[in-house]
């Protein structure tokens, strides 16, 4: 194909964009919606990932304990956990010891210098031995241990393992509810410029104009669309991640970073394929030759 074709399909495919602008405007907003809901999904499922094999080597099970409980019992509830099966390791972290910790952020300390008292609990942390710390076995010790009074709650590191991959989960599904709907959205817009060069396109079939370069302005428009539409949505994605990281500060958690040049290279390349589709589906029932 000589390179004034390819100019002309692109400047065919601009005017086409700027013949609807409203329809088109709605259009290119619909997609970059649809795509910042695909684009947060790879930024927290890339996150999720960090999150996970952080909590990889923290405790299965978390108990706080309720204040004033005597030193000794506290060693009596440890040893009696220690010889719990599949238990590998017990560890207690006094009350004082975990507001150090949580200290060494500046703002938390901020804020435990306005309450004037350590808000913190005791903790006891249980680890089950690597290849036995299945779902079953952390249940059925975590029922056990419901039955302590001195215990206040508990924190089974696998039920948020368990919320994290629902929620990525339901991220993607979501994400494929939207994309879905950018592609019908991008293919109506395109089905009125089809119709509003309708005449425009019988005279081309006349003097011997191919299908394929009847239908490929088309197509460069609903890439084009489809490409504004996903640099809009990584602009908003960027700008939310900013937004988020100087209103909180996650690094006593987990460090947060933003999406990779491959995953941003995915999102555009999603964007051109999504206006693609939408151009081909108008045009497979408007343009059958």
């Amino acid at each position: 194909m000589r390179a004034f074709n390819i100019k002309y399909f692109i400047k065919e495919g601009i005017k086409n964009i700027l013949r609807n602008k409203a329809v088109s405007f709605n259009s290119i907003i619909t997609i970059s919606l649809s795509l910042l809901i695909f684009s947060i999904f790879l930024l927290i499922s890339s996150n999720i990932r960090g999150v996970i094999s952080k909590w990889e080597m923290s405790a299965d099970l978390t108990l706080y304990l309720k204040d004033n409980i005597a030193e000794t019992r506290i060693a009596e509830i440890k040893d009696e956990i220690m010889v719990e099966k599949y238990v590998k390791n017990v560890r207690f972290i006094p009350k004082e010891e975990a507001l150090k910790k949580f200290s060494e952020d500046e703002d938390i300390k901020h804020l435990i210098e306005i309450l004037e008292e350590n808000p913190l609990p005791n903790i006891i942390e249980i680890y089950i031995h690597g290849g036995r710390s299945t779902s079953d076995n952390i249940s059925k010790l975590k029922e056990k241990l419901t039955h302590y009074q001195e215990i206040d709650d508990i924190q089974s590191r696998a039920e948020i393992a368990k919320i994290l991959y629902t929620s990525k989960t339901l991220g993607l599904m979501l994400s494929l509810i939207f994309l879905f709907l950018a592609v019908m959205i991008s293919s109506n817009t395109i089905k009125l410029t089809v119709f509003s060069k309708e005449t425009e396109i019988e005279i081309m079939k006349l003097v011997g104009a191919t299908p394929l370069f009847i239908k490929l302005p088309f197509v460069t428009e609903g890439v084009i669309k489809g490409v504004i539409g996903s640099i809009i949505s990584i602009i908003l994605l960027y700008i939310i991640f900013l937004a988020l990281n100087i209103s909180f500060d996650f690094s006593y958690i987990v460090t947060i970073n933003f999406i990779s040049i491959k995953q941003i290279l995915l999102i555009i390349l999603t964007g051109g394929l999504l206006g693609c589709l939408g151009a081909l589906f108008a045009l497979r029932k408007f343009l059958k030759f």
